[in-house]
């Protein structure tokens, strides 16, 4: 049961770190006195895969006593545009290509790679995850990344959920693929310029038992080579009363809204069950 809380756990996280796809940058430069829109602007046919990369230290202190678990995982999501209508409603289809883990603690090591999915062994939480690559769902969004449907997670649901472990609602681990596109699509509401700010909240469910809000601020900083380079900062708060903040800057390319990369920090401490936790994690987003 621990082993498969840790994988839940460290799932949650990544796609709460995902919210921030950075990228280097240096402080905000001068605003250039003109705007640009950045928003989601593909072709059909368009087809990208963002590697989402995630390096995490849980330290964990019981009446004195601590120890400490790292998990580093790997997920790269696929996006294929199906469609893009007449009011530019985008048609995308969604797919885990591969997934990967690395956990070690006092306890206890495992390692996982979908590319080598006979190796997961009686391992439920890794056969569920043999179970869901390569399968999709197919979402309907704004030029602005608001998702108006979602298509594919119940059928896809009941056919993944006999291979999942017990207690494992895998609808919820399928919006948690939905989650991880859209916490790319943190686009302004209006045209900015570098040193311009919006804002975005946005609510992760990945684990159901785990629900986390991200309160985000974005600021427009550079913009070179035809991408825009976007700094965030964010306060973090997750159900169990741990409370944290993240860090970072990414990459987008301003013609089709597409993110290109970047690197987040997180820290975050709080308690649960009597026991005084801390997560430190860096997220680093490439488009290769």
């Amino acid at each position: 049961m621990l082993q498969l809380r840790s994988v839940r756990c460290a799932t949650a996280l990544l796609l709460l770190a995902a919210v921030c796809s950075p990228a280097a940058a240096d402080e905000t430069l001068k605003p250039r006195g003109e705007k640009i829109t950045l928003q989601l602007n593909l072709k059909k046919g368009d087809k990208k895969t963002l590697a989402h990369k995630m390096d995490m230290t849980t330290s964990v202190n019981v009446g004195g006593q601590g120890f400490d678990a790292a998990v580093k995982m790997g997920m790269y999501l696929s996006t294929t545009v199906d469609d893009v209508d007449a009011e530019k409603l985008h048609t995308l289809k969604l797919a885990y290509d591969r997934i990967t883990m690395d956990m070690t603690s006092p306890a206890f090591s495992m390692s996982y790679d979908s590319k080598e999915p006979d190796k997961a062994g009686a391992n439920p939480a890794f056969q569920m995850f043999n179970a869901m690559v390569g399968e999709s769902i197919t979402l309907q969004v704004t030029p602005k990344g608001e998702t108006k449907d979602v298509k594919g997670i119940d059928e896809l649901a009941k056919k993944l959920q006999e291979k999942a472990p017990p207690g494992v609602n895998v609808k919820q681990q399928l919006e948690g693929m939905k989650n991880a596109f859209e916490q790319f699509t943190a686009y302004p509401d209006k045209p900015v310029d570098i040193g311009d700010t919006w804002t975005r909240k946005t609510k992760i469910a990945a684990d159901p038992n785990m629900p986390m809000e991200m309160d985000a601020t974005y600021t427009l900083v550079d913009r070179k080579d035809g991408k825009a380079v976007i700094k965030m900062d964010g306060k973090m708060a997750v159900a169990n009363g741990m409370k944290g903040t993240s860090t970072g800057k990414f990459s987008m390319d301003e013609a089709t809204g597409w993110v290109t990369g970047g690197e987040m920090t997180m820290n975050m401490a709080g308690e649960s069950n009597g026991a005084a936790i801390s997560v430190k994690g860096k997220t680093t987003i490439s488009d290769k």
